[in-house]
């Protein structure tokens, strides 16, 4: 992993032994994979959760902005 992936997911609860499982997928056992998928699904979860905070900053931003008709 590089320091830009370790960065990204600084914030979620990554299992400790990341860097081991992630050297070698192909022996990775259906634990390490679960966790994985797990750290995956958070990881998605996230960036949507960011998007969608952005999109109702913008979409307040623009009824602030809005004439307001008398």
């Amino acid at each position: 992993m590089d320091d830009a992936a370790k960065d990204m997911i600084k914030d979620l609860k990554a299992p400790s032994d990341l860097e081991f499982i992630c050297q070698d997928l192909k022996v990775c056992g259906r634990r390490e994979f679960q966790e994985l998928l797990k750290l995956r699904y958070k990881y998605v979860v996230s960036i949507e959760r960011k998007k969608q905070a952005i999109k109702d900053a913008k979409k307040a931003e623009e009824e602030a902005n809005k004439p307001e008709m008398t």
